[in-house]
C-alpha cells in the first residue's frame, strides 16, 4: 500500500528513506502501553511514504482498562494524525471491541490521559464501526465523547481516519472515497484541556482473547501523516516565518486563500496581520520585535459556492527573535540539587548535595553514576526517598520527550505541570512521559520525587528531541536552583523576592532546603 508520511518537526518536513525495517524510523517510538508487554512493529519507507504495521495484545481501552501497542512521536500544540485503516474481518476470532486506530496520549503509564479515534470490529449486526473516546485525567475512566456514539462502515471498506487537535478542541474525521480520500465527514468535536504536548501515533488493542483466537492483533496503517498544523520560526532576514498545512479538514468547498493573525505574549490577544493567496502557505513577519514571544493563527478562506466562510487551520507554538539582555550570566554551577531521606517516620534528611544529573542507580554498579550509598548518607537502600530540584535550560527550541526508568515511584513536574505519575514499580521498563515544548534560552523549574520500597532501586531521567537519540539529560542542561536568577522569559518574567546567589549556596551546603520559602525566588549575582 502506498503511504505518504511527513513528520513536520521544527518547521521542517523530514523525508524518510526507502527501506523495510523492524526498527522505528527516527523520531518514532514503539511501546506497549498499560499492562501489555508483547508486540512488535515494522515499517516500509519509500521517499516520503511510510506504512506502519503494528502487532500487539491488550485486553481493552475502556473505563480503567488500558492495554495495547502504540507507535508514536511527540508533538506540541496544534497537530493532527491521519492513517488509512482496514476493517477487522468478522471471521477473525477477536471480540467486538478489538480496536485499531489513532491515539493522542500523555505518558505511557497505565490509565494516562488520551484521545482515541479508531475502528472496532463490531458484530455481524453492527459491522465495523468508528469509535471515539477519551480519558480526561490520569487514572480516570475512558469514556465516549459527549456527542458521538459510533459511525458504521461497509463491511470490507477501507477508511481514512483523521484526528485533529486545535488548542483544547479535538475533532474526529473520516473519509471513504478511495483512493483520493479528499472528501471528509466530521464525526464530532469535543473540548477538553490536556497537556500542551502529546504523544501522537497509531495503536492496536486486541480486547479479550477468544477461544481458539490469536493472542495478538495486527494492523497495517497506510498513508500515515503526523504533523503540526502551523509552525513558526525565525528566518534568515531577522523576522519570523509562519508555515502551515495546505489541506485543512473541511466538509465542503475549496480553499481560496488564508488569513494570518498574530498574538503577543503573555496576553495572547490576536490581531489581523495579513493574507496570502491560494496555494501560498507561508507568511514572513518582518515586524516581529526582538525578545517578544508571538503565536500565529491561520484561517482558511473557503469558497462554498453561494458563500465564502473561514475555517480555522491552527495556531503555532510561541516563537521569538532572540535577544541578549542585561540579565546575569547563567550559573556556572551545573547539575541538579538532591536531597536523600532516611527510612524513618517522619522522614529524616540524611544528606543534600548537587548531583550531575538524575541518573541514580544505587545497586547496579554497571550503570551507576553517583557514588555508592554510603556517601549519600542513607546507610541502607530500602524505604527511602530522593528529591531532585533545579532548572532545565535547552539549547534548541522544540518538543522534547522525557523517558524515566524507576524503582519504585516517580513524580515528574516541569514548569508547574505534572508530566508523569508512576505509583508503583513497572518491571524496570523505560516509560515515556507526556512530552513538553521547551524554548531555547528559558529556564524551566523541574522537580522529581522518588521513593524506594524494597529490592532494586534506581531513579533515571533521559530525554530526546525530534529524531535525536535518547540520552541522559546532560549535567550542563541543569542548574541546581528552584527558580532561575535570570528571566524565565524575556519581557514577562515572574519577579518576586531576590536573594544573593552566595546565600543560596550556603543553603545548599547546610543541607536544608526550605521549599515554601524558596520555590518562588529569583536569584541574582
Amino acid at each position: 500500500m502506498n503511504v505518504n508520511t511527513r513528520i513536520w518537526l521544527g518547521g521542517l518536513i523530514v523525508s524518510l528513506a526507502g527501506i523495510v525495517c523492524a526498527d522505528a524510523p527516527p523520531g518514532w517510538i514503539d511501546r506497549a502501553f498499560g499492562e501489555s508487554t508483547a508486540g512488535s512493529s515494522s515499517y516500509f519507507e519509500s521517499g516520503n511514504e511510510l506504512t506502519i504495521t503494528v502487532t500487539g495484545e491488550g485486553d481493552d481501552v475502556w473505563a480503567k482498562s488500558d492495554t495495547g501497542r502504540y507507535v508514536f512521536t511527540p508533538l506540541a500544540g496544534d497537530c493532527e494524525i491521519m492513517a488509512t485503516i482496514p476493517p477487522i474481518p468478522q471471521e477473525e476470532l477477536f471480540g467486538q471491541w478489538a480496536r485499531q486506530g489513532l491515539m493522542m496520549r500523555g505518558a505511557m503509564l497505565i490509565n494516562a490521559p488520551n484521545v482515541l479515534l479508531c475502528r472496532n470490529k463490531g458484530t455481524a449486526e453492527t459491522g465495523t464501526r468508528a469509535e471515539i473516546s477519551m480519558r480526561k485525567t490520569h487514572d480516570s475512566d475512558t469514556v465516549r465523547w459527549d456527542t458521538f456514539t459510533y459511525a458504521p462502515f461497509a463491511t470490507n471498506e477501507m477508511a481514512r481516519l483523521r484526528l485533529v487537535r486545535q488548542g483544547d478542541t479535538y475533532s474526529a474525521w473520516g473519509s471513504t472515497n478511495a483512493p483520493a480520500y479528499d472528501e471528509w465527514v466530521l464525526f464530532a468535536s469535543q473540548t477538553q484541556p490536556f497537556y500542551e504536548a502529546m504523544n501522537v501515533g497509531v495503536f492496536v488493542s486486541r480486547w479479550t482473547q477468544q477461544t481458539g483466537g490469536p493472542s495478538q492483533l495486527t494492523c497495517e496503517f497506510g498513508n500515515v501523516i503526523v504533523r503540526n498544523l502551523v509552525n513558526a520560526a525565525t528566518n534568515a532576514t531577522d523576522g519570523i516565518t509562519a508555515q502551515w498545512i495546505a489541506d485543512p479538514a473541511i466538509t465542503n468547498g475549496t480553499v481560496i486563500g488564508y488569513t494570518v493573525s498574530r498574538a503577543e505574549g503573555p496576553a495572547w490577544n490576536y490581531t489581523a496581520l495579513g493574507e496570502t493567496a491560494i496555494g501560498v502557505t507561508t507568511y514572513d513577519d518582518a515586524t516581529a520585535a526582538l525578545g517578544t514571544a508571538y503565536r500565529y493563527r491561520i484561517h482558511a478562506k473557503v469558497d462554498e459556492g453561494a458563500v465564502t466562510n473561514t475555517v480555522l487551520v491552527g495556531t503555532s507554538m510561541p516563537a521569538r527573535r532572540p535577544v541578549v539582555t542585561d540579565n546575569p550570566s547563567p550559573a556556572t554551577l551545573k547539575g541538579v540539587y538532591a536531597e536523600y531521606y532516611k527510612p524513618t517516620s517522619p522522614l529524616t534528611l540524611a544528606s543534600a548535595r548537587v548531583e550531575p544529573n538524575i541518573f541514580d542507580s544505587w545497586n547496579y554498579s554497571g550503570d551507576a553514576v553517583y557514588p555508592p550509598n554510603t556517601s549519600n548518607g542513607l546507610g541502607e537502600l530500602n524505604n527511602f526517598k530522593s528529591l531532585f530540584a533545579g532548572n532545565i535550560i535547552v539549547e534548541e527550541t522544540g518538543c522534547y520527550g522525557f523517558v524515566q526508568k524507576v524503582d519504585d515511584t516517580f513524580y515528574l513536574t516541569l514548569d508547574g505541570v505534572r508530566l508523569s505519575t508512576q505509583t508503583a514499580w513497572l518491571n524496570g521498563l523505560d516509560i515515556h512521559t507526556a512530552p513538553v515544548w521547551l524554548e531555547a534560552g528559558r529556564s524551566y523549574p523541574i522537580r522529581v520525587e522518588h521513593t524506594e520500597g524494597g529490592g532494586g532501586e534506581y531513579a533515571q531521567l533521559k530525554w530526546f528531541k525530534g529524531t535525536s537519540a535518547i540520552e541522559t539529560v546532560p549535567s550542563a542542561r541543569f542548574e541546581p536552583f528552584p527558580w532561575p536568577w535570570q528571566h524565565r522569559d524575556v519581557g514577562d518574567s515572574p519577579r518576586s523576592r531576590h536573594i544573593p546567589r552566595t546565600l543560596f549556596r550556603s543553603v545548599l551546603l547546610s543541607g536544608r532546603f526550605f521549599w515554601p520559602f524558596v520555590e518562588n525566588l529569583l536569584f541574582m549575582t
